[in-house]
C-alpha cells in the first residue's frame, strides 16, 4: 500500500475556482490551511469575526493532513488575519456566494512514498469516494438518521465526541432529537451524504465485479426513481429505500438524491522522478495532477499506482 500524508506537506491542495469580480454584498478570501478540516478552519473563522458558520460560503471539503488552498465567501468585509494553522487573505468582491460545487476541481502536488517502480501513465479511474468521506462514525451515524434510528445516531455522535449531543443527553436523556439539533446542520448533512457514498461505492463495486460499465449510479435519495438491479440488492441489504432519505424529524435533512459519474479522468499528470525514500525505505515520487470537483486524489493515486508497490 503507498503511503500519502506521512506529513501536511506531502499533500498540496489548490482549489480551482473563478474569484467572482464586481462590487456585491459578499467578500471572498483565500483560506490557507494546514493539518486542518475545513470545518474546523471555519470554526475558527466563525469565532474571530462573529460571522454566523452558516453564512460562510465554501465550494467544498478539503483534506485535514495537507496544505490546502480555497475560497471562501462572507456576508461582509474582515481583515486578513492568520491564526494557528490557517490564514485568511482578502482576494475580492461579488454578486454571489460560494455554494458547494462552485469549484472547477483542484489541483494537487503529491509526494507518493513506498512504492518500487515507476506506475504507468493513465487518466481514467474509477470514481470512488475516497476514505476520508467516511471518517470514523460518519456513514454509520448517517445510516441510523435515515433509518429513523435518532437514539443510535446520537449515540454514535456522542461517541465520535460530540459534547454538545452527550451534555443535552445528560440533561434531557429522551431528548434525541433536540440532542441532534445542537449538531451544525452542515455536519449533519454530511453524516447522511457519508452514507449515500457508502452505498454507492459498494454499489459500484459490484458493477465492476460482474464486468459492467455503467456510465453512471444512482447517489440514492428520496428523488431516485431509476434503480439498477445492484444498487437495489446493495439497498435490501442496508434495509433502506429512497423515501427513507425524507427525515421529517429533522428538517431540511432530507437528501434528494442524484447520479455519479462511474469513470473519472485526470488532467495534467506530470510524474516525477523516483527517489529514495527516507520513510518507507523505498521509493519515492512527487507527482501533479488536477481533477474536476467531487473526485477524490487518494482513490485516483491509489489506482495509479496499484503495480508500483
Amino acid at each position: 500500500m503507498v503511503l500519502l500524508k506521512t506529513c501536511p506537506e506531502d499533500f498540496i491542495v489548490e482549489e480551482l475556482i473563478d474569484v467572482p469580480k464586481g462590487s456585491g454584498q459578499f467578500h471572498y478570501y483565500w483560506l490557507h490551511k494546514r493539518n486542518m478540516t475545513t470545518l474546523a478552519a471555519l470554526k475558527i473563522i466563525s469565532r474571530k469575526t462573529g460571522v454566523s458558520l452558516s453564512k460562510i460560503g465554501y465550494a467544498g471539503n478539503k483534506d485535514k493532513v495537507a496544505l490546502t488552498t480555497q475560497l471562501i465567501s462572507m456576508p461582509k468585509r474582515i481583515s486578513d488575519f492568520s491564526e494557528r494553522s490557517l490564514s485568511v487573505v482578502y482576494a475580492g468582491q461579488g454578486d454571489d456566494r460560494i455554494t458547494l460545487g462552485d469549484n472547477r476541481g483542484n489541483h494537487f502536488v503529491i509526494v507518493v512514498r513506498g512504492i518500487i517502480k515507476r506506475p504507468s501513465h493513465r487518466e481514467e479511474f474509477i470514481n470512488f469516494f475516497g476514505k476520508q468521506r467516511f471518517g470514523g462514525s460518519n456513514a454509520a451515524i448517517g445510516h441510523a438518521l435515515v433509518r429513523g434510528d435518532f437514539r443510535e445516531a446520537a449515540r454514535l455522535a456522542s461517541e465520535q465526541g460530540s459534547t454538545t449531543v452527550r451534555e443535552h443527553l445528560a440533561h434531557h436523556p429522551s431528548d434525541v432529537i433536540g440532542a441532534l439539533r445542537t449538531i451544525p446542520r452542515r455536519l449533519l448533512m454530511l453524516f447522511v451524504h457519508a452514507f449515500q457514498s457508502l452505498l454507492w461505492n459498494e454499489s459500484v463495486r459490484r458493477h465492476i465485479a460482474a464486468g459492467s460499465r455503467p456510465q453512471t449510479v444512482p447517489l440514492v435519495g428520496f428523488g431516485t426513481e431509476d434503480i439498477d438491479e445492484i444498487t437495489q440488492h446493495v439497498l435490501n441489504e442496508f434495509n433502506v429505500a429512497p423515501r427513507d432519505f425524507i427525515i421529517r424529524s429533522l428538517p431540511g435533512m432530507s437528501s434528494e438524491g442524484t447520479t455519479r459519474t462511474v469513470f473519472a479522468r485526470c488532467e495534467n499528470l506530470v510524474l516525477g522522478q523516483l527517489v529514495t525514500d527516507e520513510v518507507s525505505e523505498k521509493m519515492k515520487m512527487e507527482i501533479s495532477f488536477d481533477l474536476g470537483p467531487g473526485s477524490y486524489a487518494t482513490v485516483f493515486v491509489e489506482q495509479l499506482f496499484a503495480d508500483a508497490q
